[in-house]
């Protein structure tokens, strides 16, 4: 009888044993965030008192880039577009109806921010509420996609996609008109116009978020005192982190314009097989994570190289006529340089998102994660962009 308690005993502590080492392997080992998560942390949900139209927090700003999108007033429910191969098409039914009488179509080129997503896979479709930051109009798009599609969705296609009618805010979705010679641009400071700390505190004083004093940072001069007092004078005034981080990088003197393209000449006379290299931080949704790569332009081609560092890409050439468009692009409130490449063998085209060497992700008690980069970290986005736009030109 003892020997059969002692085995059961044993049987039983064995069993614990394997529970708490798949545990602590789950622990270790947590499930890549899935397309809502990635989703969420990319567009920012906006806070807003309908009632009394006030924006407490504006999330991400987003800009109308389809005609079409059909709105009503902030007391009305919203009846939903469908956006679906390309083509935006209006509500129809009792719902537009009822709302006619407060109704109008979202212009190209206005600012909305999210109020609201959810995501389907089953049915094949994500679904984004939001709301006119000037005259809080609301408005609902289903985006439809095939069956089964986002259940394994690379979520870098998706926001390709919601992108077609909901561009992330960016000095080229807005794109302004050129100013005539000579005059200044709307909003670009004038000497003696520069942001100083006084700015800023009162920016943070009417609640604007975290994002869009950032983005007002890196797009305007800057005259910041970053001393020791005049840092606790920002903290006093409610100044979060980051915000302070952005004065700091801009090194308190006017933002200059990225210096002269510099393109370091690997070959042995400049000929046709001149290679340029850049290293560049590639970033991996899934994981998420940063990781170091090469990328080269030579001889007609571009190619990526993770070397030994895991990736979900491997390292390829493509013709440089592959490329089919770069640009600098907001991503965790912070700048990344995209990439966008034809894969000719699935037919397809590839994102890929690049922050400069020394970038990081720092998480946040309260909202998503934010992208620290260095403060040359801009000229070094600028100077790759500007070279395969150079090679694609040729």
């Amino acid at each position: 009888m003892r020997e059969k308690y002692v085995m059961a005993v044993s049987i039983v502590a064995l069993m614990s044993s394997v529970v708490f080492l798949r545990v602590a392997a789950a622990a270790q080992n947590p499930a890549p965030a899935s397309l809502e998560e990635q989703l969420r942390a990319q567009y920012t949900l906006a806070h807003l008192d309908l009632a009394k139209k006030e924006v407490s927090e504006p999330g991400t700003v987003l800009v109308i880039q389809k005609e079409g999108v059909f709105a009503v007033a902030p007391n009305l429910y919203p009846c939903p577009s469908t956006y679906e191969n390309g083509s935006l098409h209006p509500p129809s039914g009792p719902c537009i109806d009822n709302a006619k009488s407060g109704s109008r179509n979202f212009q190209a080129g206005e600012k909305v921010c999210p109020t609201g997503i959810t995501i389907d896979p089953k049915q094949g479709s994500i679904t984004l509420a939001v709301s006119s930051l000037s005259t809080f109009y609301k408005a609902v798009v289903e985006f439809q996609f095939p069956q089964g599609y986002l259940e394994k969705a690379d979520v870098l296609d998706v926001e390709d996609k919601i992108g077609e009618v909901f561009a992330i805010s960016t000095p080229q979705a807005e794109a302004p008109p050129a100013p005539p010679t000579g005059q200044p641009a709307p909003g670009e400071a004038t000497p003696g116009q520069a942001l100083t700390n006084d700015d800023i505190i009162k920016l943070v004083q009417v609640k604007l978020g975290d994002s869009i004093i950032i983005q007002k940072i890196k797009s305007s001069a800057c005259a910041f005192d970053t001393s020791t007092d005049a840092l606790v004078k920002l903290k006093a005034a409610g100044v979060s982190d980051v915000v302070v981080q952005a004065m700091v990088e801009g090194g308190g003197q006017p933002m200059a314009a990225p210096p002269p393209l510099q393109i370091e000449d690997r070959s042995s006379g400049g000929g046709p097989e001149a290679s340029h290299e850049y290293k560049l931080l590639h970033f991996q949704y899934l994981s998420p994570e940063f990781h170091e790569v090469v990328i080269r332009i030579a001889g007609g081609s571009v190619s990526f190289d993770p070397g030994d560092q895991p990736c979900t890409f491997k390292a390829f050439t493509a013709p440089i006529d592959a490329v089919t468009s770069v640009e600098v692009i907001r991503k965790f409130s912070g700048e990344m340089l995209q990439i966008k490449v034809r894969d000719p063998a699935k037919n397809k085209v590839r994102s890929l998102n690049f922050a400069p060497i020394g970038s990081y992700l720092k998480s946040r008690n309260i909202g998503p994660a934010v992208l620290v980069s260095p403060p040359s970290g801009s000229s070094e986005l600028e100077n790759t962009k500007r070279a395969l736009e150079h090679a694609v030109a040729k």
